[in-house]
């Protein structure tokens, strides 16, 4: 079973709401039931969120496509649907078969934008796993998991929406719970790192830090951008002045600044149904709505960009959006950029500076630069005004993740200083 990926929106009287399908090469949606797992079941997030749950579901039933039932008689493929229909789900071999096959890269065939998964029996696998070939054909934890978790999450929705939670013979009960189980057990089987990882080491050095911020400058001789120099830079400068996501980047509109008055804030919006974005993946903002303050002098070069270069495109007169594609790459010239073009924007600039930057290091280094300026704070007061730049609700944890670094530095200054100590002590009793 060849499965794509499809996206549209549906136009709402609170504006478009992005869908997605598993469909076949007719563009038929594969079963009813892929689509309200997708679109209801699932909680409702990001376009990139849905995309990517689309796709591990995609890995499990094209997985089920390939694997040889344990009735060797069966016909090759197993149709989740039927077997959830008939309350028989997978059997313990089929469950982990699937668990082993969530550790491999999928192989995109150059003929079409299927992706195709290698096949690998039992033996193959074992004799396979430890070679070279092997290694370079395996993911990371998070995807991996991520497959099985879809996976767990659509045998519940079966579950659920053909038996009923609580009316389930008890065959069916029990068939069901065995998958669950083995499905967990692959996930809390997690391969223990044997480093800590070290939180003291700064996610961009101060020297690549201090280059970004000398390249990106319109005048610098060694910026490496022939078009759009002033776009690129004020999108640049923004992340790193706010550590804002470049989502909330891209969909900054004219209204969202404050140019008069004091002239240095820009307000961050969360609006997911926006009917005023024409992109076919429209930008999204994950935080609380916010205001983010940004250098004066900043905000004056946005005010010119907006007053003299944006005008330049017609199609920008459509929409509020500040930032727009500049070259006309599929009509698209004055429309609304979308966050691949931010993250071309980046990709350029990792060339140039020879370490692999993206507009997230941006926002982590945001948060060291604060940390450091928040030291003389108690860890209460600096966590309040972090949690109100940064979006986050009074609940977020993300306040640990980020003073992981700030302790870790912490420590390390005491430790030096203990040592230091330790030393003269020990100069001054041998004298």
């Amino acid at each position: 079973m060849n499965v794509i990926v499809k996206q549209y929106n549906v136009k709402r009287e609170d504006g478009y709401h992005n869908r997605i399908s598993l469909v076949d090469k007719n563009s038929i949606p594969v079963s009813p039931y892929t689509v309200i797992f997708l679109n209801s079941w699932i909680p409702q997030k990001s376009i990139s969120d849905k995309k990517r749950k689309s796709n591990e579901l995609k890995f499990f039933l094209q997985h089920l496509t390939n694997v040889q039932p344990d009735d060797l008689k069966a016909p090759i493929g197993i149709d989740i649907i039927q077997r959830a229909l008939s309350g028989q789900f997978l059997s313990r071999s089929e469950c982990r078969s699937f668990t082993d096959a969530c550790r491999f890269k999928v192989k995109k065939d150059n003929n079409s934008n299927v992706l195709l998964m290698e096949k690998f029996n039992n033996k193959t696998l074992q004799n396979a796993i430890h070679s070279s070939k092997v290694s370079r054909e395996t993911i990371d934890d998070g995807t991996k998991h991520g497959r099985i978790k879809t996976a767990l999450s659509f045998l519940e929705f079966l579950y659920e929406e053909i038996h009923g939670q609580f009316l389930a013979p008890d065959f069916v009960k029990n068939n069901y719970f065995s998958d669950k189980h083995e499905f967990e057990l692959a996930i809390a089987n997690k391969i223990k790192k044997t480093e800590a990882p070290s939180f003291e080491e700064s996610k961009i050095p101060p020297h690549i830090y201090l280059r970004l911020l000398e390249i990106i400058q319109i005048d610098s001789p060694d910026n490496p951008f022939k078009h759009a120099k002033q776009r690129n830079s004020l999108i640049v400068q923004l992340i790193l002045e706010t550590g804002e996501r470049r989502g909330a980047i891209s969909k900054l509109k004219i209204s969202d600044c404050q140019f008069e008055g004091t002239g240095d804030q820009i307000r961050i919006t969360k609006t997911p149904n926006d009917l005023t974005d024409p992109r076919v993946n429209p930008s999204s903002q994950k935080t609380d709505a916010h205001s983010a303050y940004v250098d004066p002098n900043i905000m004056i070069e946005l005010d010119k960009y907006i007053e003299y270069q944006r005008k330049r495109f017609t199609k920008s007169e459509l929409h509020e959006f500040i930032f727009i594609a500049e070259h006309d790459s599929k009509g698209t010239k004055g429309e609304p950029l979308n966050v691949k073009g931010i993250n071309g924007i980046f990709k350029i600039l990792s060339k140039a500076l020879g370490f692999h930057i993206t507009p997230h290091l941006g926002r982590h280094k945001w948060n060291e630069i604060f940390s450091d300026l928040t030291k003389s704070m108690s860890d209460e007061q600096a966590d309040k005004l972090r949690k109100y730049a940064m979006g986050w609700s009074k609940t977020s944890g993300m306040v640990d993740v980020y003073n992981k670094f700030k302790h870790s530095v912490e420590v390390r200054e005491i430790q030096r200083a203990r040592q230091a100590k330790i030393m003269s002590a020990g100069v001054n009793d041998g004298k």
